[in-house]
């Protein structure tokens, strides 16, 4: 089925994520500049930055959890756009209207870290739980065994605000970048 964002595979209907980051990837990106911000702030914030070989500006929409300072997000491995963000480059987030500086730690390897991140995510972002391949008890908690294998195909990403960071720089950064998107 050619343009469709689902493909008919017994016993269910199988959603193509990456036609529906393609469509949805771009009325998020415009929420979260704007004043209606609100609407999706709470879990949703907006990655900027450069890729390192392109030198492109990119901008990636993102479910995030709060952990004390930090702000923890998930992508796939299968993901190409996360690899931009190691070696702890400078990143900006917006996150609830303001723009942070912020550096960022990738978490692949360690397989108890990211199960531990990935439940403490479900917990504050449920809708995420489906695609992520874990279900939810009645109560709402993930379920251990799904965590262990999601935990296999995803990177966990940790973002820490820079401490006296310029943010004024940022207010319009992004419009004078060249944009290329990346499915998330």
């Amino acid at each position: 089925m050619s343009g469709c964002a689902c493909s008919l595979s017994a016993p269910e209907w199988v959603i193509d994520v990456a036609f529906v980051y393609r469509v949805i990837n771009p009325v998020v990106k415009t929420i979260l500049k704007s004043r209606f911000h609100g609407v999706l702030s709470n879990n949703t914030l907006m990655i900027s930055f450069v890729g390192r070989k392109s030198g492109n500006t990119y901008e990636i929409p993102i479910s995030y959890a709060r952990d004390g300072a930090q702000f923890l997000c998930f992508t796939a491995r299968g993901n190409q756009w996360w690899r931009n963000l190691r070696d702890g480059v400078v990143i900006n987030l917006l996150v609830a209207g303001d723009h942070l500086d912020a550096t960022s730690y990738l978490e692949m390897t360690e397989r108890d870290t990211i199960v531990r991140d990935l439940m403490l995510f479900l917990t504050q972002v449920p809708r995420d739980a489906k695609p992520s391949g874990v279900r939810l008890d009645k109560a709402g908690k993930p379920h251990a065994d799904d965590l262990a294998a999601a935990a296999e195909s995803l990177v966990s990403i940790r973002f820490t605000a820079v401490a006296g960071a310029n943010h004024a720089n940022h207010a319009n950064h992004a419009d004078h970048a060249d944009h290329a998107d990346i499915k998330e």
